[in-house]
């Protein structure tokens, strides 16, 4: 018969630890009967098909807990006979005392061949079976403080812990919670903050301030209890042994209260402490450390201090896990880094991790091609300007960036009125004229014939330039071309003058990369080195391209450092990008071993600087 509470306490001690391979927990049979097996872990191999019978680790561990039940002591056992799958090394197994006698057992397997592991295993547990006993004996959960955790407010509160919420917040809640519902006067969470305990938690206490005396006082008692690795209760009406109780006796003259104070823990280690208190008649005339059970204070109760103790183990993990969880991320690799490194199997992976490093080293010394990185640009091969002719107004625009033309379309068209009328100007002059000397050609003037023949040639001279200047206002392609620079459809009756910019055309199927090479690594690149182009379009796919010329003088300056223009050619025929496109170049110059590549700046830097600090 399995008991839901005792499965529950089970689970809560034995989840995520990985020192513990299985436990089991059986009952004090009635009226002297055999003890019967009341819950086991982990749960999903706990019963075998056949017949419903425990599994054969559960069988041998439920044997060594009803032998602990007969001596009636704790004792750690390596089996004599092991199973063949089993994968653990040892067994620890102790009696569960009630308030008066023994009502049950339990037996852990430990996966650790360490007894000093089994031996920590069994102390964690002996420490908090007293809420164990309080489960397996109803009449020791007589209080209503025990039997509202039996009841499942363990589970209320890990659920508290699972909300989505900081770690202050999370644990002030839990503190209030438990003050609330056991009816104690303050509850106070403590937590191992960088190797120190630090108050992060009291109950009914909005802003926590650890610099009051109340505060410092507190913690100093949570301080005492940690140092001891046990429950201090105060007054001393509990222990089995004498503790030091000298800062909770400085707290509760201070408060007016009983203590009990319990360690939390998670996987074996100390993670901090919690504090429960309730109004009692405590001396405030005792001097600091004397016990004050003899003034008339009532020492915490048995239910207090198990109820206490349970709450403490089953929150210790949760609030383990809360603390990782709003701590950074450098913070949870470092402790990542730190158990792997110390955990079972660190001889292997300390070796496999040796010879990984020392791969990695040596390859720092394998030449490798050292490639030279640069921002790039795709131009034209050749780049023509078409300009304005002549002053005047933009009266038509027949393409825009991104057309083609061919050799003798018209491009850009000129407002050509003016022009016109001024042709029809010098052809009357002209024929003015030439009927004038044609008239002293018939009277034989010559002195009239040689002034309207000099008028007829200005007039015929005029019309000439007119006419050229007409023929100028339709702009032509040159060559056949794109355009790749001038969008005209905006400025439709825009003045120009004479050599402005209208037009930029370049060839369609001929271009160049303009590499920007940084003044450091100029020196690395040569002619006819090679190299390859990733495009911001094309970013899966490079271009293979060559070093053509390479521009003696630094033409721009990019993050105040001085660039220099490489212009490179295409090497695949195939290849055609867009005009105005960036990307990024390599190109392949030297071998030189890994470790220089990665650090040849930081050692160039290094160089010039202490070059120029010495005289």
């Amino acid at each position: 018969m399995i008991l839901e509470s005792v499965q529950r306490w089970l689970n809560a001690h034995c989840l995520g630890r990985e020192d513990i391979v299985g436990a089991v927990v059986v009952r004090q049979g009635a009226a002297g009967g055999e003890p019967e097996l009341v819950a086991r872990f982990p749960v999903a191999v706990a019963v075998a098909e056949a017949g419903g019978a425990a599994s054969s680790l559960h069988a041998s561990l439920a044997n060594v807990a009803r032998e602990a039940l007969r001596r009636g002591s704790a004792f750690i056992m390596v089996p004599a006979v092991v199973q063949k799958d089993a994968d653990y090394a040892r067994v620890a197994a102790l009696p569960v005392r009630g308030e008066s006698a023994v009502v049950g057992a339990m037996a852990i397997a430990v996966r650790s061949q360490d007894p000093a592991v089994a031996k920590r295993i069994l102390d964690e547990v002996e420490r908090v079976s007293m809420s164990l006993a309080a489960s397996l004996a109803p009449s020791v959960a007589k209080s209503p403080v025990l039997s509202a955790r039996a009841g499942g407010e363990h589970l209320k509160l890990l659920n508290m812990l699972s909300a989505n919420e900081g770690l202050r917040d999370c644990a002030s809640k839990l503190a209030n919670r438990i003050a609330e519902d056991a009816k104690f006067d303050r509850v106070s969470i403590s937590l191992m903050q960088g190797g120190q305990l630090r108050l992060i938690a009291v109950s009914r206490t909005r802003d926590l301030d650890e610099r009051q005396d109340a505060m410092r006082v507190l913690l100093a008692a949570h301080i005492e209890a940690a140092d001891q690795d046990a429950t201090v209760c105060y007054p001393q009406g509990l222990q089995g042994a004498a503790l030091i109780t000298q800062q909770h006796a400085r707290s509760a003259m201070l408060s007016g209260t009983v203590y009990c104070t319990a360690c939390l823990r998670a996987d074996g280690r100390l993670v901090g402490a919690l504090s429960c208190e309730r109004k009692g008649n405590v001396s405030t005339d005792a001097p600091t450390g004397m016990q004050n059970s003899a003034q008339g204070a009532a020492p915490v109760t048995a239910d207090e201090r198990t109820a206490c103790e349970s709450m403490a183990g089953v929150l210790g993990p949760g609030l383990a896990l809360k603390q990782e969880a709003s701590r950074g991320a450098w913070w949870r690799f470092s402790n990542t880094v730190r158990g792997w490194w110390g955990g079972r199997g660190q001889t292997e992976r300390r070796v496999v991790l040796a010879g990984v490093v020392s791969a990695l080293l040596a390859l720092l010394f394998v030449p490798v091609t050292f490639n030279v990185s640069a921002p790039a640009r795709v131009e034209g091969a050749i780049q023509r300007v078409i300009a304005a002719p002549m002053d005047g107004y933009i009266k038509q625009t027949n393409v825009r960036p991104g057309d083609s033309v061919r050799k003798g379309d018209a491009v850009v068209e000129l407002a050509d009125q003016e022009l016109a009328i001024e042709k029809r100007k010098w052809e009357s002059e002209l024929t003015r004229h030439q009927t004038n000397f044609s008239a002293a050609l018939g009277k034989s003037d010559r002195a009239q014939f040689a002034v309207n023949f000099a008028r007829a040639s200005e007039a015929k001279a005029q019309l000439d330039l007119v006419e050229q200047q007409l023929a100028r206002a339709r702009v032509t392609a040159p060559m056949d071309a794109l355009v790749i620079a001038g969008d005209l459809t905006q400025m439709i009756g825009a003045p120009v003058k004479r050599g402005d910019t209208l037009l930029t055309l370049a060839p369609r199927d001929q271009y160049r990369i303009i590499v920007e090479v940084d003044e450091r690594d100029i020196g690395y690149v040569q002619l006819g080195q090679k190299g390859r182009l990733a495009l911001g379009a094309l970013p899966g796919e490079t271009l293979p391209i060559a070093v053509q010329r390479i521009t003696p003088v630094a033409n721009v300056t990019r993050d105040g450092r001085n660039v220099y223009d490489v212009e490179a050619r295409l090497e695949s025929a195939g290849a055609a990008p867009r005009h105005g496109l960036q990307g990024v170049a390599k190109i392949e110059t030297v071998q030189r071993p890994l470790a220089w590549i990665l650090t040849r700046r930081v050692i160039g830097w290094m160089k010039l600087g202490i070059w120029g600090w010495l005289p």
